[in-house]
């Protein structure tokens, strides 16, 4: 059976609502630009390959994986923003991934919390992963069609958090 691979990325530390900027265009600070570019140097070692990356239109997500995608030596032209992963209701992520086309072997998806630590747990059958920011996740799944993926039927490959 083929495999498909999920990466699922929390955005870095950002600016906090009360700085005056509204939710969506709060920025990292300088500690979360700093952890996106630890993480980026961390999968460049690994050689992560991927086919396509997903993003929430929120400033921080956008600059995360920005800085990630770079400083790992992705492909930028792979990069989407899908507005869909802005704060979703729940179970939105992994509809959004049981629509990804099936071309696609390796996905990242780069959003917010509780959204993905809930999405890793419903994956995982786990209830015990809590992703912090900059919280990077790697998913095996026994599928070849994303259409297919259910609860419970993903293998963690490996985790990499932030010092």
């Amino acid at each position: 059976m083929l495999m498909k691979t999920l990466y699922i990325l929390r955005h870095a530390k950002a600016a906090g609502s009360f700085d005056g900027f509204d939710d969506i265009d709060r920025p990292l600070k300088p500690r979360g630009l700093q952890d996106a570019y630890a993480l980026g140097q961390a999968l460049a070692v690994r050689g992560l390959k991927v086919d396509l990356t997903a993003v929430s239109s929120a400033a921080r997500t956008l600059q995360t994986a920005s800085v990630v995608v770079r400083t790992a030596g992705l492909a930028f032209e792979n990069l989407r923003v899908a507005p869909e992963l802005y704060l979703p209701n729940d179970g939105e992520t992994l509809d959004y991934v049981r629509q990804l086309p099936n071309e696609v072997a390796s996905a990242m998806v780069v959003g917010h919390n509780p959204d993905l630590s809930y999405l890793c747990q419903e994956l995982l059958g786990d209830h015990g992963l809590e992703l912090p920011t900059c919280g990077f996740v790697a998913l095996s799944l026994p599928t070849d069609s994303w259409s297919n993926v259910t609860p419970g039927s993903a293998k963690l490959e490996y985790v990499i958090f932030p010092k």
